[in-house]
Formats: structure tokens, sequence, C-alpha cells
């Protein structure tokens, strides 16, 4: 039976709680990819043709909105996140990277990685972290 997408906070909420440290922080970054990717989707057109041969290709393997940095980037550069919301998600892309290309342990309890997390300054991400963001689409891209 398929996952509502209604249902899918709640599995990555409780994916996360099951999960060691390295874990959790690849999964919470997965959903905040997919999440841009959606915000991002709604920016551009909707006709099928150009879905099909323009924008998927974007957003392929090779694509050049295949990175979570670049994803972070247009964004921002289009109005579509805050600065605070911003600077976090440049963070936790840090930390991506931290737990992610290192084959040595990481852990939330080590100082150089609690230090990080302690700055963050905005919640998980949900429609309200994007109220105060500037579209030149208008208020549609919020909704999401």
């Amino acid at each position: 039976m398929a996952t509502k997408p209604l249902d899918r906070p709640l599995l990555r909420h409780q994916m996360l709680l099951e999960e060691s440290d390295r874990g959790c922080v690849l999964i919470a970054v997965a959903a905040l990819d997919e999440s841009m990717s959606i915000l991002l989707r709604a920016c551009f057109s909707n006709v099928d043709l150009v879905v099909k041969k323009a924008v998927e290709p974007l957003f392929g393997p090779s694509g050049p909105l295949s990175s979570f940095w670049t994803k972070i980037l247009l964004c921002y550069s289009l109005g579509l996140l805050p600065n605070e919301l911003f600077t976090d998600l440049e963070k936790v892309r840090k930390l991506r990277n931290r737990f992610a290309h290192v084959h040595e342990p990481r852990s939330f309890d080590m100082p150089a990685i609690a230090a990080v997390v302690s700055t963050l300054s905005t919640s998980l991400p949900t429609a309200s972290c994007f109220q105060g963001a500037r579209s030149p689409w208008g208020s549609e891209a919020r909704k999401l």
C-alpha cells in the first residue's frame, strides 16, 4: 500500500528516532533536498513537454540541480528562502558532509558538531519557514 504524502513527515520522524546520528543527518538532508526540489519545480512550467524535455533533466543525476548545494543557492537567489533558513541550510549542508564523507564515527555529542547544531536558528522546515521569502511568481510557490 502506497504511503500518502501527508504520512511522510510522520514516517521520517519515526525513522530519525531509530537511526544513528549519521543516518539521522543523511535522512534529514534527503528530506530537505526533496522539499527544495518541490519548491523549485513549482517555479517552472508545468506543461508536460517542457517538464519532460527541460525541467526533469535539470534534476537528473548529472543535471545542474542534482546537488543539495545548488538547490540551496538557487532557492535563495530566487528569493524563496529567508536569510535565516539559507544560513541554516548552509550549516546543515556542511554537517552532512562531515557525516557522509568520513570513515570515523561521528556523533552529535562531538563538540565541533554540537557547536554547529547549537547555532541553528530555524526549526524543521514547514510552510511557515518560507513566510517572508520573496517570490517573483507571487505567493503560489510559498503554498507548498
